[in-house]
């Protein structure tokens, strides 16, 4: 397989598993995946759920087939490949899709623990299970204990802007406070909360939309004319949900990159940390850091070393030592150095790094680091943008 091909095919795996460098670490089988043919890469899809589930969960199989299923998904085989080796084994088609329908559900009903997520994060997750405990109390006609454990979920969805959930719990609300239980002012407020929110939601999916089409675009190779319009009206729109804004810059960079007008992707960052600035929520800490993270290499590109620098040392404040968001900053930090022509710097970050705990699981980190200290060894003084950056980040 070509480079050119092996990496199409890693963008793919990325998006099925909707990972980011700066996000949750992609699995660390993904390398098997990319070298195997492209036609194989939904049956790899399927088995490297498991391996994904197994980085967050504390179950474990103590025997029998669900043991097996597991050795063959450590093996790195697509689906075909491991059904074909249990039958191999004297084993039936259906036992192999019951032994992994069963191992998936015990690694998720077990508990899934994020090692290193965000505070953030983690409390977007308590919100969630609290969500799930409503519905599940509507659901056994337990309404007025529902409605009870809703008012609380509706205010901890609001401060970490969970506007799916605000919106479902406002409009429970609004259904029992207006024709179960009728309270004229709290069916009016969340009434208005739901109302509100709606139109919060509606902007942030549209933007995650149009988003999602410029770069399905982009990697396609269609052309981009025709969205034009939509991404003037996306572009004079400058306020909305903090995720709103995140998928707005997202699309803008893409699209002003791909036409040459690195000036007004520079405007729309600056439009956009201004208002994660301004912003109180915790969820703008996280984006902030990864919009610094996603303007470093236009400035190193353009030579704005200083600039660069400046923006790695802001997005680590916001991060956790040891965090995949933290290693990932400090290796865009080691790669300054040696675009710079300051290996001093390099070697410092990479030190630095090797001193901290590790509270990350990522192939592709732990590659990168390697890649640093290769060029430590050997005593490079400068490498040039392209290649550092290409050999680090892919």
């Amino acid at each position: 397989m070509v480079k050119a091909e092996k990496t199409c095919l890693k963008n793919e795996y990325a998006n099925i598993y909707a990972h980011s460098k700066l996000q949750v670490p992609l699995c660390i089988s993904l390398e098997v995946a990319v070298n195997q043919p492209f036609f194989v890469k939904f049956e790899l899809a399927i088995m490297l759920l498991i391996r994904e589930l197994l980085d967050v969960s504390g179950y474990r199989p103590e025997g029998g087939y669900s043991l097996d299923m597991l050795g063959l998904v450590n093996s790195g085989l697509g689906r075909s490949e491991a059904l074909a080796e249990w039958v191999g084994k004297g084993k039936s088609k259906d036992s192999f899709y019951k032994t992994y329908k069963s191992l998936k559900d015990n690694l998720i009903c077990s508990g899934l623990k994020f090692k290193g997520a965000s505070p953030h994060i983690l409390n977007r997750m308590e919100v969630w299970e609290k969500y799930k405990a409503v519905k599940q109390l509507i659901l056994g006609e337990k309404k007025g204990a529902a409605m009870e454990l809703a008012i609380e979920v509706v205010q901890l969805a609001k401060k970490v802007e969970f506007l799916e959930v605000v919106v479902g719990m406002a409009s429970d609300l609004e259904h029992y406070f207006g024709g179960v239980a009728t309270d004229t002012r709290r069916y009016l407020r969340y009434r208005g909360l739901r109302k509100q929110y709606s139109s919060l939601l509606q902007d942030e999916m549209g933007a995650k939309s149009l988003q999602t089409q410029v770069a399905f675009y982009i990697k396609r190779k269609k052309d981009l004319s025709g969205l034009a319009a939509e991404m003037e009206e996306l572009e004079n729109k400058k306020t909305g949900s903090v995720m709103f804004m995140r998928y707005r810059f997202s699309a803008l960079s893409m699209w002003f990159e791909k036409r040459g007008e690195i000036d007004r992707l520079k405007s729309a960052f600056r439009e956009t940390i201004r208002f994660y600035d301004e912003c109180k929520l915790d969820v703008a800490v996280s984006a902030r850091t990864n919009l610094y993270f996603r303007l470093t290499p236009y400035l190193v590109q353009m030579g704005r070393f200083a600039e660069a620098g400046t923006h790695i040392s802001r997005g680590l404040q916001t991060t956790v030592e040891g965090t995949h968001n933290w290693h990932a900053l400090m290796l865009q930090r080691a790669c300054l150095g040696f675009v710079s022509g300051k290996p001093g710097v390099a070697l410092g970050s990479w030190r630095m790094a090797q001193a901290v705990e590790k509270i990350y699981e990522s192939r592709e980190i732990d590659e990168g680091w390697g890649i640093v200290r290769k060029y430590c060894e050997v005593g490079v003084e400068k490498v040039g943008f392209e290649v550092i950056w290409e050999e680090v980040f892919g």
